[in-house]
């Protein structure tokens, strides 16, 4: 979950405009598989950009590319 979080995070701070800043609002996370050793890599993008909010979607992957969790979380947009 915290990677995801982060992932997010990052996805929707790289796209604001220069002066803005972003904070977490809601996050739900669907645990899939568990992890019991090696990488996990996450892949973060935004579903929508709004004036306010921004929506992210976070899947994050095992060494074998296996699918492990899915999170979907709307970032503020101060």
């Amino acid at each position: 979950m915290s990677l995801a979080d982060s992932a997010g995070a990052l996805v929707t701070f790289l796209g604001l405009p220069e002066g803005k800043t972003t904070a977490t609002i809601t996050s739900t996370s669907h645990m899939f598989r568990p992890v019991t050793g090696g990488t996990v890599r996450a892949v973060a993008v935004p579903v929508h950009r709004g004036r306010t909010t921004v929506t992210a979607r976070t899947s994050v992957y095992d060494a074998a590319e296996r699918l492990v969790a899915q999170t979907i979380q709307v970032q503020a947009v101060r």
